[in-house]
């Protein structure tokens, strides 16, 4: 074989794999390479099962959301009870001195008056 014969049949079978390839596609400007159609499944079933996720996460959320309403609400509620309950308790003070003011006692004292914050009245 010369030269000549070798590239000519180089040509040859290039155009016959190009001939195949368009067969193949069905295109004759862009070839696609073919995928297995296992990949396919496996892609479609993935993509199904992460939506479904997001789908259950964006639910959970929703539920965390409400949750988190009804907490904010009752701490709420117990800041508004603990200020009354503080207010009641400088009251219930200011009446023990009024009446041991009444009565000419000097000082009315709680008994077993250990923590400095119960509103117990110590002696000076």
């Amino acid at each position: 074989m010369d030269d000549g014969e070798v590239k000519q049949s180089k040509l040859e079978d290039s155009l016959q794999k190009d001939s195949l390839k368009n067969k193949r596609t069905g295109d004759h400007g862009s070839v696609k390479p073919e995928r297995p159609s296992g990949n396919r499944v496996a892609v479609k079933k993935y993509r199904e099962k992460k939506k479904a996720q997001h789908v259950y996460l964006e639910e959970e959320v929703k539920k965390l959301q409400a949750v988190n309403r009804v907490l904010t609400r009752k701490l709420q509620v117990q800041a508004a009870l603990e200020a009354v309950a503080v207010r009641l308790r400088s009251l219930l003070i200011g009446f023990k001195v009024q009446i041991g003011n009444e009565l000419g006692v000097g000082r009315v004292y709680k008994q077993n008056c250990n923590v400095v914050s119960d509103g117990c009245i110590r002696p000076a």
